[in-house]
């Protein structure tokens, strides 16, 4: 059965995390072709190489996503003190920024790596809002 829903992945990195991303996009890839959303909580990434390899990936930064309260104060009390809560911290307002576009997203550490298809993720998300692992 294939995933008929639009949906898409996504992670929260550090600058230094970007290589994690780039395996876990690729073992994606390997299966399903879906859009990929890095979050990059600390520097600038420099995306025109990766993206001539990677169609499906798009990153984010910090001003994207920083419409709600929420996300304002999350920024507001780790931005420039605590990196790793930083990157810890907008998993959740990463996936409801997502949510206005996609109708599935599937949040992903990004150290993760797929060996074999993961459709039945895909396919949980039809009978269930959210999947915890």
């Amino acid at each position: 059965m294939e995933w008929n829903h639009k949906g898409c992945f996504c992670t929260v990195i550090t600058a230094d995390y970007l290589h994690y991303a780039l395996a876990l996009n690729h073992s994606l890839v390997r299966f399903h072709a879906m859009p990929f959303y890095v979050l990059v909580v600390d520097n600038k990434i420099e995306e025109k190489a990766i993206k001539s390899i990677f169609s499906n990936l798009h990153f984010l930064y910090l001003e994207n996503i920083n419409q709600s309260e929420i996300a304002q104060k999350i920024i507001k009390k780790y931005q420039g003190v605590y990196q790793d809560g930083l990157r810890w911290s907008p998993k959740s307002v990463l996936v409801r920024f997502l949510l206005d576009s996609y109708a599935k997203v599937l949040y992903l550490d990004c150290d993760l790596y797929f060996y074999n298809d993961y459709q039945f993720l895909l396919n949980e998300l039809d009978t269930y809002n959210i999947i915890l692992t």
